[in-house]
């Protein structure tokens, strides 16, 4: 048995919004949820009593936090807050393979990179990361996102990836993510992601 649950704004509730007896079911389930028309929603599948998504559906975004800062204090060596700029990197997290997603952690060279491919500043500073991926993949920590779980997401957004991809190979941009090919099975169809 599969429950499906819808994730509240801001992951303060998770609400049963149904079951099914097989993953087909309940993912097509999930996929026509009517909640799922309104902004900052996740639809989750889940393995009856797990409380770990198999599988997931999302309005939102991966939204980061890229906080600016100065060499500032008495010796100049203290890194003092200047701006802050919020950022869109679900594309660019999705276009990632898995075993570097699940490593990304905040104010880390794992979040500092996919920072400063959307954000122009040489300066020191702080990316804020990993609560937002959680929200956008319906767990509590990335630790319980699964391989089958991601590339599930990952071919939902299969055409919203690519059409990125040639825009991004159109205007030639430098920080373009440079992933290797992978493949992967899902319960539909077999998919190349570039």
């Amino acid at each position: 048995m599969y429950t499906i649950h819808q994730m509240s704004k801001a992951q303060v509730t998770f609400m049963k919004v149904g079951a099914e007896d097989t993953l087909p079911e309940a993912i097509a389930f999930a996929r026509n949820y009517h909640g799922l028309k309104k902004p900052d929603v996740t639809v989750t599948v889940e393995l009856e009593n797990t409380a770990v998504p198999v599988a997931s559906f999302s309005t939102r975004r991966i939204m980061g936090d890229f906080t600016k800062q100065i060499w500032g204090g008495r010796k100049g060596d203290d890194a003092i807050y200047f701006d802050e700029e919020r950022f869109d990197a679900t594309l660019h997290i999705l276009s990632m393979p898995y075993k570097d997603v699940i490593r990304i952690r905040d104010n880390n060279d794992s979040s500092d990179v996919i920072g400063q491919a959307h954000v122009q500043w040489d300066g020191p500073h702080e990316v804020q990361l990993v609560d937002s991926m959680c929200d956008f993949f319906g767990v509590s920590r990335l630790a319980e996102l699964s391989q089958d779980h991601f590339n599930f997401v990952v071919e939902c957004r299969q055409a919203e990836i690519q059409a990125q991809q040639r825009t991004v190979g159109a205007e030639n941009v430098q920080h373009a993510p440079d992933y290797h090919l992978m493949q992967f099975f899902c319960t539909e169809c077999a998919v190349a992601l570039q």
